[in-house]
């Protein structure tokens, strides 16, 4: 299904994408972006309410979340909501600011 030859590309041919997850109780959506490696799950519920009702994209399974997001496979780094990704790279950014 996502062959590492092909990863860049998994998900559009651009390198930020939305994709959600329509098998659980309520739809998730995540940003993915393939060149940072980073998947982020949006919890906003207005920003869920939003694209619940107009998102059309690329949809995966809850295991292909499990999958992409296996820390033994390196593929990418989950954020739990944009928050936490914008905390991470805060951190990211005060770290090369000591250097």
């Amino acid at each position: 299904m996502y062959r590492e030859d092909l990863r860049g590309t998994w998900f559009s041919n651009r390198s930020t994408a939305m994709i959600y997850v329509n098998k659980s109780e309520a739809p998730e959506f995540y940003i993915v972006n393939e060149q940072e490696n980073h998947l982020i799950r949006i919890r906003d519920e207005k920003q869920i309410e939003m694209l619940n009702s107009c998102f059309y994209g690329p949809q995966v399974t809850p295991e292909a979340i499990k999958w992409l997001t296996d820390p033994s496979g390196g593929r990418l780094t989950y954020y739990d909501s944009v928050e936490d990704f914008v905390a991470s790279h805060k951190r990211m950014i005060e770290e090369l600011d000591k250097e």
